[in-house]
């Protein structure tokens, strides 16, 4: 579960450079992206744009039970980079 500070510092960049959309839609956005490629228990780097701000990061997408569950491990925005580690979806 990503923390407050966390959280406050990402939708702090997100402002900076622009983007209009929520964290969590955000990351939901990168989620699904990871998870519409079908590669399974393989990290996957991605990029996502936002106007012109493009989102960069690492994920990994796994199935249990039927369940596609997607472990964002970090994104960057702009020059920033920010730890996630936490599931999505």
């Amino acid at each position: 579960m990503m923390n407050e500070e966390l959280y406050e510092a990402l939708e702090q960049e997100l402002e900076k450079n622009h983007v209009e959309e929520d964290v969590e839609d955000v990351l939901l956005d990168l989620a699904e992206n990871i998870a519409e490629r079908g590669i399974m228990d393989k990290e996957v780097i991605f990029k996502q744009s936002y106007g012109r701000t493009e989102v960069h990061g690492c994920g990994v997408c796994a199935e249990e039970d039927g369940e596609t569950s997607v472990l964002i491990k970090w994104i960057r925005v702009g020059k920033k980079e920010f730890k996630i580690d936490d599931y999505f979806l």
